[in-house]
Formats: structure tokens, C-alpha cells, sequence
């Protein structure tokens, strides 16, 4: 008997190995460019920063892969009654664009990031931490909840 669950950590495997593909790609080309193009000079350390993303990328893809149960458990806290149907497919769309939320949202916010450590150098500490990081924070933390409260959605049972 094929349960929502079962289906789901499947898709989960599915979604790691895309993540670690990405990932793996990303920093390959983002790792050759900042290798032969990146002059070595003061603030050249911050181009370092470009490989966050795809190394995170590459790391929750293999926690996905690897790992998918711990993760299906979270998305379903409850046991499951009914097999898998097309009314469970509206709850799994939800599940997955929440969590699509989540990994899109910690990307921008580490490219944010990496563009106000960026301009530390230019516009001095205090003016980048007051001004520009804190608000970004704000709101890529309601977004991230947002997706966990999706990724978390259980239907009631009739």
C-alpha cells in the first residue's frame, strides 16, 4: 500500500539529487572564476564568498539524499490512514512549495549578505549593519517561516 509519506521521501530523494547537481556545477564554474579571474588583492577574500551558496546547495542536497526519512517525519508529524490518491496530491504541492520557499529565500539572503559584506570596505561597519542587513533579516526570516508553516500543512481528517 503506497502512502503520501512514502511518495513523498521519494520526491525528496528526487529534489537532493537536483540540489546536489546544482550545487556541484555552481561551484565548479563560480570556484574556476574566482580562481582565474579573481585579482589577489585587498578585498579579493570577499569573492571567496560566492562559493556559500553553492556549497549549502550541494550540502542540503546531500542531506536529502542521503537523509530523507528525519526530513518526511517533520513534514509528517501525524500517521497517515488512506493510500495515495489525487487528493493528497494538493497537501504534497504545498509541502513542496514550502519548502521550495525555504531554499530560495536562504539563497537570496546569502547573496544579500555576501553584498553588505561586500560593501563594509566602502561604507565603513556600522553604516552596512544599521542600514541595510537588518531589515533583510526580517524579512527573509517571515518568508522562511512562512515556508516551514507550508511544509509543516496537514489537512484535517474527516
Amino acid at each position: 500500500m503506497l502512502q503520501e509519506r512514502d511518495v513523498f521521501r521519494e520526491v525528496i530523494r528526487l529534489v537532493g539529487l537536483a540540489l546536489l547537481v546544482y550545487g556541484l556545477y555552481m561551484a565548479l564554474q563560480s570556484g574556476l572564476s574566482i580562481f582565474f579571474f579573481s585579482p589577489f588583492t585587498y578585498g579579493a577574500h570577499i569573492n571567496w564568498l560566492l562559493l556559500i551558496s553553492p556549497i549549502a546547495y550541494a550540502l542540503l542536497g546531500l542531506v536529502f539524499l542521503l537523509r530523507p526519512a528525519p526530513i518526511t517525519a517533520f513534514a509528517y508529524p501525524r500517521p497517515q490512514i488512506g493510500e495515495w490518491g489525487s487528493r493528497q496530491m494538493l497537501t504534497m504541492g504545498i509541502k513542496l512549495s514550502g519548502l521550495w520557499l525555504i531554499i530560495a529565500h536562504l539563497d537570496t539572503f546569502l547573496r544579500h549578505l555576501q553584498y553588505c559584506l561586500s560593501q563594509v570596505p566602502i561604507l565603513g561597519q556600522y553604516q552596512v549593519l544599521t542600514h541595510n542587513i537588518w531589515i533583510a533579516v526580517a524579512i527573509y526570516l517571515v518568508i522562511i517561516v512562512i515556508g516551514v508553516i507550508m511544509f509543516r500543512y496537514q489537512p484535517r481528517d474527516k
